[in-house]
């Protein structure tokens, strides 16, 4: 039980203030002093009034480009500003209208590719859809750590894998050691047998997807829609 005693209290001194007035609250662990003098408790309130205003204005971002980190030259991506072909336009439009199952995107650097992520991303954004954009090498970096800390690469993989959408930009753009292999072959097998929406970004054609990701990866991946992209706008 929680109790209070205010008024002189000798061994507490106020380090504001300087003044011994103040309140001792005793619970079963033991004793908490503040000071109940008018300026110090006024210093107090405005500052939990502040402290609650901030909070309440840090909305959650809602643009992918400062969600995610991706970068301030893709703040405002949109799929209106993506210039394709009419094939691929259709492609993308009749995915977005029933997302369900893979899309590759492949293409050289500076292709726009990622530009494609945010864009995207914004779109499911708005339509309040529980969306996840990592790229190659954060991801790997967020299960490293995760073991680091003792927790389970699996629980880890698991969090990623389960979100509504899951955009993966610049697959294949790292080493991929067997244990990379491994962890990617996990997130895109619990992505495919849900027949979540996933996209996947790459440099790489199926056969090179191959030999840097191994035959399972690449097969998994390139056995679904698979689009090229042009520059952006």
């Amino acid at each position: 039980m929680f109790g209070a005693l205010g008024g002189e209290i000798e061994e507490y001194v106020c380090p504001r203030c300087s003044k011994n007035f103040g309140y001792i609250f005793n619970d079963k662990t033991g004793c908490m002093y503040f000071c109940g003098a008018d300026a110090c408790l006024k210093d107090d309130s405005d500052a939990s009034k502040a402290m609650k205003s901030n909070i309440s204005y840090q909305a959650e971002p809602t643009d992918a480009a400062i969600k995610f980190g991706i970068g301030k030259q893709y703040v405002n991506a949109s799929l209106s500003k993506w210039q394709s072909s009419q094939e691929q336009s259709s492609i993308v439009s009749r995915w977005l209208k029933n997302p369900s199952g893979m899309m590759v995107v492949t293409g050289q650097p500076r292709t726009g590719k990622t530009y494609f992520c945010a864009a995207v991303a914004n779109h499911f954004l708005e339509k309040k859809k529980q969306v996840r954009y990592v790229n190659c090498r954060r991801f790997y970096e967020e299960i490293t750590n995760a073991i680091r800390s003792e927790k389970s690469q699996y629980e880890c993989i698991r969090q990623i894998a389960q979100n509504d959408v899951l955009i993966f930009d610049d697959v294949a753009a790292s080493t991929n050691s067997e244990w990379q292999k491994e962890v990617l072959l996990d997130l895109i097998d619990q992505r495919y047998a849900n027949e979540l929406p996933t996209i996947f970004t790459t440099n790489l054609n199926e056969k090179d997807s191959g030999v840097a990701l191994g035959e399972r990866v690449a097969s998994r991946i390139f056995s679904n829609i698979v689009i090229g992209v042009v520059h952006y706008v």
